[in-house]
């Protein structure tokens, strides 16, 4: 089970095993609005836009879907692009990009205003970021935006420059084995790494 705050605090979103999505008050506990379904698979993943409007969730049906928190609807069409289930999905700080990981070992960048209905990835970083060799298992925006994150089962933690779309300088490479979480510090001066090898590291 995936499960999200929204970044105000008072609902709370969990993607379900048989590929639904449920809302729930954080006040009162009791259930938001309708089931959502869309995904065929497990939802893995899910992550609320900056202000809430939207929720982004990622499964084991390898595709990206958007929904309008609003309307609880699905805003366009599952993006499709991954060759194998999608383990983690971020919005950047101002909500205009939606990063999501793989275990094809590829992080794709969705252009949420342009291409959401489209379904066709903004950029294809299996052939632009080709940086990991094995599956992606977390991704995440740095504060300013101007920086992804993403984790790999190859024990390295890969920077890419968004608007350069370039890697940012060599792989962080001292875990022992796969780097399944990533946080910045709020100034984007720290990055945390959390890895199956039991150890967090702060670069």
């Amino acid at each position: 089970m995936a499960v999200a705050f929204a970044p105000q605090g008072s609902l709370i979103a969990a993607g379900l095993n048989n590929g639904s999505i449920q809302f729930w008050s954080s006040r009162t506990g009791q259930v938001e609005g309708r089931v959502l379904t869309g995904h065929h698979g497990r939802v893995q993943t899910i992550a609320f836009s900056p202000n809430a409007s939207l929720l982004a969730s990622g499964s084991k049906d390898h595709t990206v879907m958007v929904w309008d928190v609003q309307s609880q609807t699905a805003r366009g069409k599952p993006l499709y692009g991954h060759r194998h289930e999608v383990t983690k999905v971020a919005f950047s700080p101002h909500g205009t990009l939606l990063a999501s990981a793989s275990l094809d070992s590829t992080v794709r960048m969705w252009d949420v205003k342009s291409q959401l209905a489209k379904g066709e990835p903004l950029i294809h970083y299996d052939e632009l970021f080709a940086g990991h060799i094995r599956p992606v298992k977390c991704v995440a925006f740095s504060p300013s935006g101007a920086l992804l994150a993403s984790g790999s089962t190859d024990h390295t933690i890969q920077l890419w420059d968004i608007k350069s779309q370039s890697a940012r300088a060599t792989p962080l490479g001292s875990h022992q084995k796969a780097v399944t979480s990533l946080a910045f510090s709020p100034d984007g001066a720290l990055l945390a790494s959390g890895s199956e090898d039991k150890e967090i590291r702060i670069w």
